[in-house]
């Protein structure tokens, strides 16, 4: 039964490997770089997961505090005399 299944995803895989050596040729079918492209943008998103953690704040003081108190829009009743609203 697991054979079969295997040989049917193989013929599968096979005629789409086929149909792209059509289109593109065998030589800049995509199918044969999947492990070139792979690694390339592994390192794509390393050096950007580098980059956003050297420059950007990590800390939950810095990260989920300060959007709370400074970028939160303020929910506050029409009239309200609630210290916690702004005059506007």
């Amino acid at each position: 039964m697991v054979e079969a299944i295997q040989r049917m995803g193989r013929q599968a895989f096979a005629l789409v490997e086929n149909a792209f050596d059509a289109v593109f040729g065998p030589r800049i079918n995509p199918f044969y770089h999947l492990g070139a492209l792979s690694f390339f943008f592994f390192w794509v998103v390393a050096a950007s997961g580098i980059y956003l953690y050297i420059f950007f704040e990590t800390s939950i003081e810095g990260a989920f505090f300060r959007y709370w108190v400074t970028k939160r829009p303020r929910r506050c009743c029409r009239g309200s005399r609630s210290a916690t609203c702004s005059a506007a």
